[in-house]
């Protein structure tokens, strides 16, 4: 089922600028002075606009070669400057793509919420130590994981273990669901 207009969805889009996201991830413009922890986050590239999910452990170079898609050292301020020239020139797919990805641990809706990183300050109900409509046996959730792609990015067809709830903030996304 889909559910629109969420109330804390809708505000993390309206809140959720490039200024602001970098602020919190990267220590920029206020997020200097923040008295909040800074979220961490992991900028991945591709040769292509092809995303493949892997343990970098369990790819064995020698049989596989390289692996699909490498971390590298941009700041999200960098990715999203990136995604932008994405956007405008409407990057070909055979061209290299960014992708940001970023956790937020399990214990982190244990913790006094003074000491939350702003994906879980934004987005209460995804992070609550009880019980939500989102939230299914906190104690088992493995946290929350968001992904910022730049238009154009595929990701590899995969299987997730858990259950999964996805929360549109901005953009769009096609999802294509596949019978086990």
């Amino acid at each position: 089922f889909k559910l629109t207009n969420v109330p804390e969805v809708v505000a993390a889009g309206v809140k959720w600028t490039d200024e602001y996201v970098a602020a919190n991830f990267d220590g920029t413009g206020y997020g200097r002075n923040s008295p909040y922890p800074r979220a961490k986050g992991t900028c991945q590239e591709s040769s292509d606009n092809f995303f493949a999910f892997f343990s970098m452990g369990g790819w064995p170079v020698q049989t596989m070669g390289i692996p699909p898609t490498r971390n590298n050292d941009l700041t999200y301020a960098k990715w999203a400057e990136h995604a932008l020239y994405a956007d405008a020139t409407s990057l070909h797919p055979n061209q290299p793509h960014l992708y940001w990805q970023a956790g937020v641990d399990r214990e982190e809706r244990f913790m006094d919420k003074r000491q939350w990183t702003f994906i879980s300050r934004d987005l209460p109900s995804f992070s609550s130590a009880e019980e939500t409509f989102f939230v299914f046996e906190p104690k088992s959730q493995k946290g929350i994981q968001c992904r910022f792609g730049e238009r154009g990015v595929t990701a590899a067809t995969h299987f997730d273990s858990g259950r999964n709830m996805v929360a549109m903030v901005k953009g769009a996304k096609r999802y294509i669901l596949s019978p086990p």
